[in-house]
């Protein structure tokens, strides 16, 4: 069986490998059947038609992010309107937004939480022609309109039961990530799914519980991507991957003694409670460069309304022992969340640099299906519907990266900056095309 995967843009200043849907090519090519990848990072729209022209796909499966929602729809509508092939989705998206996504007639199928196992099951039945109820973990529109869900499919209790991700389907060579500091790049999930419940998050419900790849698989994972591939530098895009501090402390170990050339970050946010100086050492002493916290808010007040509290010295103690030991520690921030008041977004900026962060990321709050705030009614307010608070983020950047402390950083990763203005300015071409 033929299968198209299409990745949509998720953001305008880096390529991230798509992973999600390299692990689904693996386990379909594993029972036999022929994939084929395109990610629209590096193409228009229109560019699917050669994919869809003849024979075509027997069905394209499109991944979702909560973060690429407006840009994942416009795929759906363009492939609705040029093929008629079956249109199947996953990721964390469509995982909870379904319902919506089924009723407005834009899919055929989506699969629901563990994506891989359902998809080759979901192949053996088109293949078939057996009945949809046949696959666990799916939800599709019967002939009456109506969404029907089949029995749920048990979150897998190992995730070293799946093969490694698939490099072929979407080759390694064009990608890269913001402000790598070396050019041979890709990504890797070594665990998913989160336990905790932080306000702003649907990560729990999207991906179920913490489940982990073992530090053995995860390090023969980079063994090959460094042998094989000639990648140097790895980002662990984990939702949590320090939930098991002894499974992120044998990882750091193991790679440590494997004497690698390969340096990695961090790069999904991590938990400041979940560090400390034995595991930042280790990190370190196995390449770690950059660990990207997932702080969202320093006013405590906030922090603790979203399920993230911190204790500020503990904090500042951690940033401190990162940079002593020469790992960037960046931090991720939301504005505009609710309950936080416009005086406590104005300072967050300085809070960030007086904490003594090397890098900081502000962006806006938005509500996400699925995530606690998302059931209140605060918390159905976006941040960019409120003028003052879009106001006071685009200042936040510039409060934060106009010093002469982020000189040298800026100087460091300056080689990257004409890949990302190139990719940027090539991206804008591709939807000045979409739209023409």
């Amino acid at each position: 069986m033929n299968i198209l995967l299409v990745q949509p843009r998720s953001t305008d200043l880096e390529v991230i490998y798509p992973v999600g849907l390299a692990h689904v090519a693996a386990v379909l090519k594993a029972r036999g059947h022929t994939v084929a990848g395109a990610d629209l990072a590096f193409a228009p729209l229109p560019a699917l038609e050669a994919s869809l022209a003849g024979a075509g796909p027997a069905w394209v499966a499109v991944w979702g992010d909560f973060h690429g929602e407006n840009r994942f729809r416009d795929v759906l509508r363009w492939l609705r309107a040029h093929t008629g092939a079956p249109i199947v989705v996953g990721g964390p998206y469509p995982s909870v937004c379904h319902e919506d996504l089924l009723s407005e007639g834009l899919i055929d199928v989506a699969l629901l939480g563990e994506a891989e196992p359902t998809a080759a099951d979901l192949a053996r039945a088109l293949a078939d022609d057996d009945a949809l109820t046949s696959v666990p973990g799916i939800a599709w529109r019967d002939g009456q309109g109506e969404t029907r869900l089949s029995a749920p499919r048990p979150p897998l209790a190992s995730l070293d039961e799946l093969p490694p991700a698939d490099r072929e389907v979407f080759p390694l060579a064009p990608y890269y990530g913001m402000l790598n500091r070396r050019r041979r790049y890709t990504a890797l999930w070594t665990s998913r799914g989160c336990d905790h419940r932080c306000g702003h998050c649907a990560v729990p419900r999207a991906c179920g519980h913490w489940r982990a790849r073992s530090a053995k698989a995860v390090v023969e994972e980079i063994s090959r991507l460094a042998i094989d591939h000639g990648i140097r530098e790895v980002h662990v895009e984990d939702d949590d991957f320090l939930a098991d501090r002894d499974r992120a402390l044998e990882i750091a170990r193991r790679l440590s003694a494997a004497r690698f050339d390969v340096i990695w970050q961090a790069a999904n946010g991590v938990r400041a409670d979940e560090l400390d100086e034995e595991l930042l050492t280790a990190m370190a002493e196995s390449g770690c460069y950059r660990i990207e916290i997932g702080l969202e808010s320093l006013d405590p007040a906030v922090a603790e309304r979203l399920g993230r509290p911190f204790d500020p010295d503990r904090l500042a103690r951690i940033v401190r022992l990162a940079r002593r030991l020469g790992i960037e520690p960046g931090g991720y921030f939301i504005l505009g969340l609710p309950g936080e008041s416009l005086n406590s977004t104005a300072r967050m900026a300085e809070r960030a640099r007086k904490l003594g962060l090397v890098l900081a990321s502000f962006s806006l709050y938005r509500p996400v299906p699925g995530s606690p705030l998302y059931e209140t009614a605060d918390g159905r307010v976006a941040a960019a519907d409120r003028p003052d608070v879009r106001a006071l983020a685009a200042s936040a950047a510039r409060q934060f990266y106009l010093r002469p402390r982020t000189v040298p950083l800026a100087l460091r990763y300056v080689r990257c900056l004409p890949r990302a203005v190139k990719a940027f300015a090539r991206y804008r071409g591709l939807r000045r095309r979409e739209r023409t």
